[in-house]
């Protein structure tokens, strides 16, 4: 049964009010970020209702399922491919993938909910142990924070993020088991891809938006394992995280040792692969990353 042409202009309507909406209310609660993937595919349907309206013109003998079916496949299609230009201009321009993360005073952001978060993170045993910034880009700077568990077994890392004009939080905790496994687990809703080092046993949890839910993931994680403390310090590990890093993605042939003689790339071919497809993923369906 075919729909009436108000109908679906009604749908535009809302579905646009709905992205709208959703936009703002995620740019305010960025500790959520199932609202980003919420707005994205409010997008992806408001414009897959608009593009089959638009070839109702072109193929008017065509029932507005069909039309609709081909106007998702030319969104998605528009979209993965910006995406792909994105990474490949990431990966030709001077943006630092494994950025050195340089020791600051502070780094901690100074929005109210953000200070309200720190001193949850402190009344929960941890314990600052260091700052720093990392500017992959010139204009373009990370900020990190770092806290021990009293008893050293783990050590949480709060970065905010630059994203649209806000911040997003990234967060990352790591345990050392006994027998020098890393038990990492990650809640970012930014593309990953490149490997891990063989001896990191990662968890990732894109659509967790606060550390404090992060640690209690991970505490089930490590809860019957043997571990040791973390002996080094926040910088020593951060040095010693990207240079291994850093060594996977290149002995995996996913990065280039540095810029590529012949071409100035970052990324091979593969690496641009694979990030492009943590990318659809991590925007469209983080629930399936484990």
């Amino acid at each position: 049964m075919e729909f009436h042409f108000t109908q679906i202009y009604y749908a535009i309507i809302a579905l646009l009010c709905a992205m709208i909406f959703v936009g703002w209310l995620a740019t305010a609660k960025s500790e959520y970020p199932i609202l980003f993937v919420i707005k994205r595919w409010l997008r992806l349907g408001f414009f897959t209702v608009a593009i089959a309206v638009f070839l109702e013109a072109v193929l008017p003998e065509h029932p507005l399922w069909s039309r609709l079916a081909v106007s998702a496949l030319i969104y998605i299609f528009v979209e993965s491919l910006l995406y792909w230009l994105q990474i490949w201009i990431m990966s030709y321009s001077q943006y630092d993938i494994f950025a050195p993360y340089l020791e600051i005073e502070t780094a901690w952001s100074a929005q109210k909910k953000h200070i309200a978060m720190k001193k949850e993170i402190l009344d929960r045993g941890f314990v600052k142990v260091g700052s720093f910034k990392s500017e992959p880009l010139e204009g373009i700077e990370i900020m990190a924070t770092y806290f021990d568990s009293s008893d050293r077994f783990v050590r949480l890392g709060v970065a905010f993020v630059p994203y649209a004009g806000i911040s997003l939080i990234a967060s990352n905790i790591i345990s050392k088991t006994k027998d020098g496994k890393y038990i990492l687990t990650e809640a970012s809703n930014s593309p990953a891809g490149l490997p891990y080092p063989e001896n990191y046993i990662v968890s990732r949890h894109p659509l967790v938006g606060s550390p404090l839910k992060l640690i209690d993931k991970h505490l089930k994680r490590i809860k019957n394992m043997q571990l040791e403390p973390i002996s080094c310090t926040a910088s020593e590990m951060l040095k010693s995280q990207l240079a291994e890093f850093k060594k996977s993605a290149i002995g995996g042939g996913f990065a280039y040792p540095d810029f590529s003689e012949d071409d100035g790339e970052t990324l091979t071919s593969e690496g641009k692969y694979r990030i492009w497809v943590d990318t659809i993923f991590v925007n469209y369906l983080p629930f399936l990353i484990k």
